[in-house]
């Protein structure tokens, strides 16, 4: 029912066992920021602006700058006739914002 306490809940039980790691929403990054030691991947991601997306989605960059430590980037990339071409787009345009190391 309150999104919030249950992603705090799951990073209590992981921060506390020896869980490495969640996979969590773009939406769920920030209530995750004290958890600094745990993994936080983060599916759903695009790198573009979609009008076909998913209710909980953010960009890639969001993610990385909200404390994802990797982002998966699907449906852009599986569609694309040319993905290496997208990536490189990407690149470019966030290549001085740091996004890549943390």
């Amino acid at each position: 029912r309150n999104t919030n306490k249950l992603v705090k809940k799951f990073a209590e039980i992981a921060n506390n066992t020896k869980i490495h790691g969640l996979i969590c929403s773009g939406d769920d990054l920030k209530v995750l920021r004290k958890y600094n030691k745990l993994i936080i991947i983060t599916p759903g991601v695009k790198m573009f602006a979609r009008n076909d997306d998913q209710k909980r989605v953010t960009f890639a960059h969001n993610a990385l700058q909200d404390g994802a430590s990797f982002v998966v980037i699907g449906r852009e990339l599986i569609e694309s006739k040319r993905p290496l071409d997208l990536l490189k787009k990407y690149g470019e345009q966030h290549k001085n914002k740091n996004l890549w190391t943390k």
